[in-house]
């Protein structure tokens, strides 16, 4: 605080050398952050406090950054810029500090005002990009869009939204900011109904699919936090139901890493309760997998119901009957299945059969 002070009585001198190295010293603007945070500078300065150096330190505050003026004077506005200065090149410890500075002067209108004259929320939006800072920089513009004047210049910048999705591509979200833990910060953004759709335009999905197919537990529980966040604002979203098409794409490919990916969506999904209704759903064409080609000929010709895909209709039934109990296809185009084809249906169906969770398989019994 006695470094605030001086540098508050060098506002009224012209000397700028001195002023201007106060400015770009990093332990000052780091113990100045830590200063914000336990004094509070947007507190009445007729605090009732009967800590004299208490009130001292508000007045000091406030003074330094102009927060009770109607306009910011040069030397403010040089210290606001270094704290732009230190986020943009600084290092991790200089960078959290300013940040950490400047999101608490945001709760003065005046400060909001000169931060987006020059630019600071596209300094943040950049760093979500950064490796280190990318956290840091999303918690920063959580903070500012709860600020109704700083929402507009947040939202309409058009890498915001790509640059989210990358994020949860590179599990960023997976750290903390102090306390705040990141999935929190993601919750924060997608409170906004407009950045959440054009988040979704990103195809966000298919970095879910990616993640969950991937089956490594982090990579999962990433991907079912995700969801549960997206169905807080949107419980009849596509998301759950989209994962569930793409696990049998998974499956219907002849590929056993394809099949193992979709087994293991299937999985994962299974351990919510909105992944196993969308699962439910899709358990016939599981089951489908399973059955040699013509099988649903079959039912067709046993229900009595002539088939198209017989040149005789009704009159070719009975051939066409002991063609299929004999495992032979009836159609030149209808090969029979390769064994490995049906394996990844095969684990699925056993794996959700187990899963007590859900139960989503009725005939679980039979299959274990």
């Amino acid at each position: 605080m006695l470094a605030a002070e001086a540098l508050v009585a060098l506002y009224n001198t012209n000397d700028e050398e001195h002023l201007n190295v106060g400015l770009r010293n990093p332990n000052f603007r780091a113990n100045i952050a830590g200063t914000l945070v336990r004094l509070n500078p947007n507190n009445n300065r007729t605090t009732t406090t009967t800590n004299s150096n208490a009130r001292s330190g508000y007045e000091i505050l406030r003074h330094l950054f102009g927060l009770d003026a109607e306009s910011l004077s040069e030397p403010q506005k040089n210290l606001i810029g270094e704290l732009k200065t230190a986020i943009e090149t600084g290092k991790p410890r200089e960078r959290t500090a300013a940040t950490m500075t400047l999101l608490k002067l945001c709760e003065t209108p005046i400060i909001r005002a000169y931060l987006r004259e020059i630019n600071v929320l596209n300094v943040f939006i950049d760093l979500l990009q950064v490796r280190g800072s990318a956290l840091l920089a999303a918690y920063a513009l959580a903070t500012c869009l709860k600020h109704d004047d700083m929402k507009a210049s947040v939202k309409d910048n058009e890498d915001l939204p790509k640059y989210i999705v990358g994020m949860l591509r590179l599990d960023h979200f997976d750290d903390a900011v102090g306390q705040v833990e990141g999935f929190q910060i993601f919750g924060d953004i997608m409170q906004h109904a407009d950045l959440r759709g054009k988040i979704k335009d990103y195809n966000i999905t298919e970095v879910l699919n990616a993640k969950l197919g991937r089956g490594k537990p982090k990579e999962i529980r990433t991907s079912l936090i995700c969801l549960d966040i997206f169905r807080s604002f949107d419980p009849d979203g596509p998301w759950t139901r989209e994962l569930v098409t793409k696990s049998l794409d998974h499956l219907r490919n002849p590929e056993w890493k394809f099949q193992k990916a979709g087994v293991t969506i299937l999985s994962a999904l299974a351990q919510t309760g909105h992944g196993a209704d969308a699962i439910k759903e899709r358990l016939p064409e599981i089951v489908e997998m399973l059955l040699p080609a013509g099988y649903l000929l079959i039912a067709s010709i046993s229900a009595g119901v002539p088939s198209s895909a017989s040149p005789g209709g009704a009159q070719a039934t009975e051939r066409e009957t002991v063609q299929l109990a004999r495992g032979q296809s009836t159609s030149p185009e209808s090969p029979s299945k390769p064994p490995s084809s049906v394996f990844g249906p095969a684990c699925a169906l056993r794996i959700l059969a187990q899963n007590s969770e859900c139960s989503v398989v009725p005939f679980g019994e039979k299959l274990t």
